[in-house]
């Protein structure tokens, strides 16, 4: 149950906003799925590849990327890493 705000809360933190955990999870749960979406994008990147399609591959790849940035910005992180290298 919420606590009213301005008797527990110490005046510093009246300002924030009521429901920030059930927000973060959100977010939390989105890098997570985008971080998993980047794996099985990159993997569909590289078996695409072995088997010459490289206009499939091209567009996983694009896909890959997008889930990465998408991961990176939801867990706070930047730069990207490429989670399957190619062998």
């Amino acid at each position: 149950m919420a606590k009213p705000r301005g008797r527990n809360c110490p005046v510093g933190a009246a300002w924030a906003p009521r429901h920030v955990g059930r927000q973060l999870r959100q977010v939390r749960t989105g890098a997570e799925m985008a971080d998993l979406e980047a794996v099985r994008s990159q993997a569909e990147e590289l078996v695409a590849r072995e088997r010459g399609e490289e206009n499939r591959a091209s567009r996983h790849g694009v896909l890959s990327r997008s889930y990465t940035a998408m991961s990176r910005r939801g867990q706070g992180r930047r730069g990207s890493r490429r989670l399957i290298s190619a062998v």
